[in-house]
Formats: C-alpha cells, structure tokens, sequence
C-alpha cells in the first residue's frame, strides 16, 4: 500500500541531533568588568558575603540511626569568601535570626580551623538586618 508523500516532505532540512549541535557550538567569552576583588579584599577574611536562599524543592535532613525524620530543609544560608572564592551552605528550617547566626559560627569555626581571621561580613537587608545578626558581627 502506498502511502501519500506531501510535496514539501523531500525539500525540508534535515533534523540535526543535539550531540551533533553540542559539538559544532562555539563557546563565547564572558564580559568582564575588571577584577572581582576590591583592592581591600585581596586576602581570606577580608570581606566575606552572606545571603540566605529558599528553595520549593524541600531537602530531607540527613540522620545517621533511628527513624528518618519528617522534616525537611527548604532554607539555606550561603557563605563566600571573596578573596578566596570559599563557599559554605548551612541548611536550615527557618529564616530566623538564630539559624543565620549559627551558620555564622559555623563558618566562623571553619574559617578558624584553617587560620583565617574574618574582618567584614557583606550582606543585603532583611534577617541581617536584626540585632542579634548585627550583635554578632560586632564581636568580630
């Protein structure tokens, strides 16, 4: 049985996979603005950015024996070094004020263990903007 063949069907382009365009891409530089770091910000500890980030995906949290919980992580404080280009996330469950501090002593304790004095946290409104976020930045 022979089936109809619309006239436009043999002219038309070839589909070309995807491998087959992943391979022929080209990539393009990115623009740069000059150098990342500001002058005073050349050594670890310098200056260091703090924001926190909320995801709809929740986590699970990790549990090493017994049953699993119920909970699940949807907040995160994200640490960055700018000298250094360190990252350190600290899951949590809330927004507060109290989780943001304690992953500031976290990094804190991490920065410590590896001989680096913090100078000056960076960081947008909001949760950083509370007094127990900025009482704990005034003990640096």
């Amino acid at each position: 049985m022979l089936a109809f063949v619309p006239n436009h069907l043999p002219t038309c382009p070839k589909p070309i996979c995807s491998s087959c365009q992943l391979g022929k891409a080209d990539q393009s530089a990115i623009p740069s603005l000059g150098t990342p770091l500001d002058s005073g910000h050349l050594q670890p500890g310098d200056c260091i950015s703090v924001n926190q980030l909320e995801s709809n995906t929740p986590g699970l949290v990790p549990t090493t024996h017994g049953t699993p919980t119920s909970c699940k992580f949807q907040i995160a404080t994200l640490i960055c070094d700018h000298a250094s280009c360190f990252i350190h996330l600290t899951c949590h469950l809330s927004t507060g004020a109290v989780d943001a501090v304690t992953a500031k002593w976290v990094f804190e304790h991490e920065a410590t263990l590896a001989d680096v004095h913090i100078k000056k946290y960076k960081a947008d409104n909001g949760i950083f903007n509370s007094a127990a976020w900025r009482s704990s930045c005034d003990s640096l």
